[in-house]
């Protein structure tokens, strides 16, 4: 499943650039199993940004509001979906945890926001990377694999994935929040199966490596220091066998700006 889809994502990416996103994509994401991200696509290129309703295309996920646009909307609710017609990804809003948001002092509140960010219902897929890779000139196929998703990559590299879209990776608070405010289909609906993620930069060359286990408990401590089991992070620059990813967009700090400078001086793709 990728070879034309990548090679589309690709074209995607660089024309997206250009200021005209290509319609080549949709096609192709019909034609590779993607029949949700083909359709809000679609209604991005045929109208514009708009709210819509998910469709049964969307699995676990259908009957949510679902803002399609470049840009998180400026209102929504904890549990609403925005579909980024950038990075071709639809992600959720994932609310603080009650009891975290019921200690804010007043202080607090003027930095803090009520929910945690937008994370991706999916890890990348394989040919989001490939096609990536093509326009940012890296040769990452070496130990990628063959799964539907980008499995194995330097903590870098999935890094620079996210800034070039101007997110990040997850951290533990993310998934700490969406497991107290989303059920157990939904859970399982964006992490499947026990295979570890890699997440944010615990130091300047090392990632964390998230598990499904840990990173979904609902007792955690928010002011306890990287409560990821063995406190497991691993240098940037390694290959990480059978490890997918995906990327966030903070509500405090939103998309990184495009005059910016992302891990090793890496692009970020300029949005409306």
């Amino acid at each position: 499943m990728t070879g034309t889809l990548d090679m589309a994502y690709a074209d995607h990416l660089r024309m997206w650039a250009a200021g005209s996103p290509t319609r080549r994509l949709v096609d192709e994401l019909l034609g590779n199993g993607e029949p949700a991200e083909a359709a809000l696509l679609r209604t991005y290129l045929d109208a514009g940004e708009q709210w819509v309703t998910t469709s049964p295309a969307s699995g676990a996920w259908q009957g949510r509001a679902c803002w399609i646009g470049a840009r998180p909307p400026t209102e929504a609710n904890g549990g609403d979906l925005w579909f980024d017609v950038a990075e071709v990804t639809t992600t959720v809003l994932v609310p603080r945890p009650n009891a975290e948001v019921a200690d804010f002092s007043p202080d607090e509140w003027e930095i803090m926001t009520p929910c945690v960010g937008w994370l991706s219902t999916r890890p990348v897929r394989r040919w989001q990377v490939l096609g990536f890779a093509a326009v940012a000139d890296l040769n990452v196929t070496r130990q990628i694999g063959s799964s539907a998703y980008a499995m194995g990559l330097q903590g870098r590299w999935a890094d620079q994935y996210a800034v070039y879209f101007g997110k990040s990776l997850p951290g533990w608070d993310s998934w700490w929040g969406a497991s107290c405010a989303f059920g157990e289909q939904i859970l399982d609906a964006m992490w499947p199966e026990d295979i570890p993620e890699i997440g944010f930069h615990v130091e300047e060359d090392a990632v964390a490596i998230l598990g499904r286990a840990r990173a979904l408990l609902v007792d955690q401590d928010p002011g306890g220091s990287f409560p990821l089991g063995e406190h497991f992070a691993i240098a940037d620059h390694f290959w990480l066998p059978g490890m997918r990813f995906r990327t966030e967009v903070s509500t405090q700090l939103g998309l990184l700006p495009p005059d910016g400078e992302g891990i090793g001086g890496a692009r970020i793709l300029a949005r409306p």
